[in-house]
């Protein structure tokens, strides 16, 4: 018959297996159950907070090494559960954490992209094919920049973001604005008046173009350019 255990705390009767009852350091099993027991050392921690963390960081501090190999060993133990908690963790917490992390490249910048240029020249292939990747589906993004760098060179003032570029998009109806014919997704972005002549990278100087106008444009006018039928 197998035998039982009542807790002195809450009165109640279990198996007298370490299943409900915690052990002594001697092996014996406790008066209280495991609940109890529980509950009883949260309600010392909550009363007696700064004794507790004082007493834990004297501990910690003449038991580093072995702190150190406990908690090594239960995140070996434990990696998947603390996986999940993690990344439960940054769902619940999403804006916030892209807060933190935005204030920090802000505070920390010299040091994060040193360590940016670490981490790409040891993993350099690997970094080329992100880039590739990252290339290949921020098509219009990479004009944006390209366009602004060649702003930045020839002192050009303005700026237009994807959202310029897609309303420009869907005000010319999918079309260029030199020839007419539907562009799809292979369209340039171009300047009416040229960077190279003293055109704005403003938005209202940038229109979508296809490449055989873009190209044939090249640097000109709209009046030194018949072919586009904008002869302003």
């Amino acid at each position: 018959m197998e035998n039982k255990k009542t807790c002195t705390v809450c009165g109640r009767v279990f198996p007298a297996t370490a299943e409900f009852f915690h052990r002594h350091g001697g092996g014996e099993l406790r008066a209280q159950c495991k609940e109890c027991h529980c509950a009883q050392k949260r309600r010392y921690r909550q009363e007696n907070l700064e004794k507790v963390k004082e007493r834990n960081a004297k501990y910690r501090a003449n038991n580093h090494e072995k702190e150190v190999e406990r908690w090594k060993r239960y995140r070996e133990e434990n990696a998947d559960s603390i996986r999940l908690k993690k990344r439960q963790y940054w769902i619940d917490n999403l804006d916030a954490n892209h807060e933190r992390q935005r204030r920090y490249r802000e505070q920390n910048a010299e040091l994060v992209r040193a360590q940016k240029r670490l981490y790409r020249k040891a993993n350099i292939e690997d970094a080329r094919e992100r880039d590739r990747r990252y290339r290949k589906s921020h098509k219009v993004q990479r004009r944006i920049w390209e366009s602004a760098r060649r702003a930045r060179k020839r002192s050009a003032p303005g700026s237009y973001t994807v959202a310029d570029i897609e309303r420009q998009y869907q005000a010319q109806k999918g079309k260029c604005y030199y020839c007419g014919m539907k562009v799809g997704k292979q369209y340039h972005i171009d300047h009416v008046v040229p960077l190279s002549r003293g055109g704005s990278n403003s938005p209202e100087n940038v229109v979508i173009a296809c490449p055989d106008c873009n190209f044939g444009k090249n640097n000109k006018l709209p009046h030194e350019w018949a072919a586009g039928g904008r002869l302003l």
